[in-house]
């Protein structure tokens, strides 16, 4: 004569495990709904550093034009501060890299090519001059634009990330 397997379990042991199954299976439905994470960029300057996960990303699909305007435009962004003397070291995701990006200040391209590498470094005073004002910014924007691997301009951005740089004396 065989015997239920869960015939010896007390009913207090038997809630416990259909209460357990039930919390795994509410996690899972949760994880589910939940966005996937992006891929993070850093700015160091010295021993300091910040990061950041993107304003906006696709996920491998392109951003539409009105959000990727809108992602350029955000204003909350993570700064670090630096001076003329110090360097500047953006890094990304080796996937990022893979794909390329480019590198913009206040809005404009820095560098014209796309970059593959997951770093970069500049002189701070190359980020920080600004040649209408003649003299050194107080505070520079610093935006990512990750483009796909069939992207070759801007406009086939996938990612944005934003940073503010201060500048200091």
């Amino acid at each position: 004569m065989s015997t239920h397997p869960f015939r010896s379990l007390s009913l207090g042991t038997s809630r416990r495990v259909a209460a357990a199954a039930g919390v795994a299976a509410m996690s899972v439905a949760l994880l589910a709904a939940c966005e996937k994470p992006t891929p993070v960029a850093q700015l160091t300057v010295g021993d300091r550093t910040v990061t950041s996960e993107a304003a906006c990303y696709g996920h491998g699909e392109p951003l539409a034009q009105a959000k990727l305007m809108k992602c350029l435009t955000k204003s909350d962004a993570e700064s670090i501060t630096l001076s003329p003397s110090e360097e500047l070291r953006i890094g990304v995701d080796p996937d990022v890299a893979d794909t390329g990006w480019y590198l913009l200040v206040n809005g404009n391209p820095y560098y014209p090519v796309k970059i593959k590498d997951t770093y970069f470094t500049l002189k701070g005073e190359n980020v920080l001059y600004d040649q209408q004002a003649g003299g050194f910014a107080d505070k520079v924007r610093i935006q990512i634009v990750e483009t796909g691997a069939k992207g070759k301009q801007i406009t086939g951005a996938e990612g944005v990330w934003n940073f503010v740089v201060k500048g200091k004396s």
